[in-house]
């Protein structure tokens, strides 16, 4: 019996992650404010008993009434708060300038050449990105049984940064942490194999070494042309 070929799925975290800054919070600043943000925060504190973290949370939420529209404006708006009629994604350079122009929130420098690289490579990537209290290591369990066409051999390679992506790491067989995060922490604290990046440039280092490790899994052209100096 000829065994089923290995496949890798990438599976990604997406605030903090694939994008530098939290993009609930970044919402949540420009509604509402940070003060205000902060004495909801302090609420399960300053009235215990009758005011719990998910109490907290929703109530946070309670005060954004935006559309997605209105809502990608504010993530992709500069900073300077100057307002354009069309607006450049995340990191796109402006063409007047050549410089990278600020935006509240920034995609990952390196995160579209990894998309793209795995877009040639036939790698599946996933972001998963669930509401507050739902456990990712259950999400990603699902995944493994019900999305992965051979889930006894198929592997998953999971990049996040918080404590809430620990779950997840705990079931996927490579793990890479954001630098300097809780996550990377937590893994290292008990001892679990990972490694740590920066940039996604790492992730795809990582993917690149795994499809070394399993030669029938590369399609057409060379991997040694793809690293950096």
């Amino acid at each position: 019996m000829v065994s089923p070929q290995v496949a890798l799925h990438v599976y990604t975290n997406f605030d903090s992650t694939v994008v530098l800054e939290d993009t609930g919070n970044t919402l949540l600043e420009h509604e509402i404010g940070i003060k205000e943000l902060e004495r909801i925060d302090r609420l399960p504190e300053t009235n215990p008993g009758h005011i719990s973290l998910r109490k907290a949370e929703d109530m946070k939420w309670d005060h954004l009434r935006l559309t997605i529209q209105e809502a990608a404006d504010i993530l992709v708006g500069p900073l300077d708060g100057l307002q354009t009629s069309s607006r450049i994604p995340f990191d796109q350079m402006d063409g007047s300038t050549g410089t990278t122009r600020s935006y509240h929130v920034r995609l990952d420098p390196a995160f579209k050449e990894f998309h793209r690289f795995c877009r040639e490579h036939h790698i599946p990537i996933t972001v998963v990105s669930i509401p507050f209290g739902v456990e990712k290591g259950r999400a990603l369990r699902e995944a493994r049984a019900n999305d992965l066409e051979n889930p006894a051999s198929d592997q998953i390679l999971w990049c996040g940064d918080g404590s809430s992506d620990f779950p997840a790491a705990l079931v996927a067989d490579i793990r890479l942490a954001r630098q300097h995060t809780t996550l990377e922490k937590l893994l290292r604290a008990n001892q679990i194999p990972h490694r740590a990046f920066t940039t996604f440039r790492t992730v795809q280092e990582t993917v690149e070494d795994w499809l070394r490790e399993h030669p029938g899994r590369l399609s057409a052209g060379s991997l040694s042309d793809t690293s950096e100096p």
